[in-house]
């Protein structure tokens, strides 16, 4: 598997990754401008990622925005921030890809009527990755230290090399048990494979 850095910066990496399995798909790890008058640069940056190239893509990260008003407990909902996710998620042809587990990433550590919650970590993709590999989950993990939940996206047999056919040989041991005789005819009279 090779893995190239195709760009970089404070808020993002995108790399390409080729397994010689799939024909390669595109990664980018996303850390969402945090100040309130620059998210709109974080719908920005991904419709300028979506235009580089053209692959399955899988992006996730932070991204600090949220999409809809049940991602966020405590505070106010603001509607502008998740339609400018919204557009962005729109142009790249992504979906959000679901998840196991809480329903926030991230808290402010804060008690009583301060305290917020709000799912702003996450995977998305477009419909190219998701049938490159529909064996995924991502599950939510529980926070130690930090105020963010770690996020997991498991992929099923992803990296997994092809596996070549192993050659059926006949070993003389099997000889010597008394059921050897019986199952290979049982098989034979049926037309049933051995392996």
């Amino acid at each position: 598997m090779d893995v190239d850095v195709l760009s970089f910066s404070q808020n993002h990496i995108d790399v390409l990754v080729d397994s010689l399995v799939d024909g390669g798909w595109r990664f980018s790890g996303i850390y969402g401008f945090p100040k309130e008058e620059h998210k709109h640069k974080t719908g920005l940056l991904l419709k300028k990622l979506a235009d580089s190239y053209d692959k399955p893509w899988l992006c996730g990260g932070d991204f600090n925005l949220m999409l809809v008003s049940s991602e966020k407990q405590g505070g106010n909902f603001r509607v502008e921030e998740a339609d400018i996710f919204r557009r962005a998620m729109d142009y790249c042809q992504f979906v959000d890809m679901g998840y196991l587990g809480h329903d926030i990433t991230w808290t402010n550590n804060r008690g009583g009527a301060y305290k917020i919650h709000e799912r702003l970590d996450r995977f998305v993709a477009n419909q190219a990755w998701k049938e490159l590999y529909p064996g995924y989950f991502i599950t939510h993990l529980s926070k130690r230290r930090s105020d963010h939940l770690p996020i997991l996206l498991c992929m099923k047999e992803a990296f997994a090399t092809p596996k070549k056919k192993r050659l059926y040989r006949f070993e003389e041991m099997w000889l010597r048990n008394v059921k050897c005789a019986e199952i290979i005819a049982n098989v034979w009279e049926g037309g049933g494979d051995l392996c």
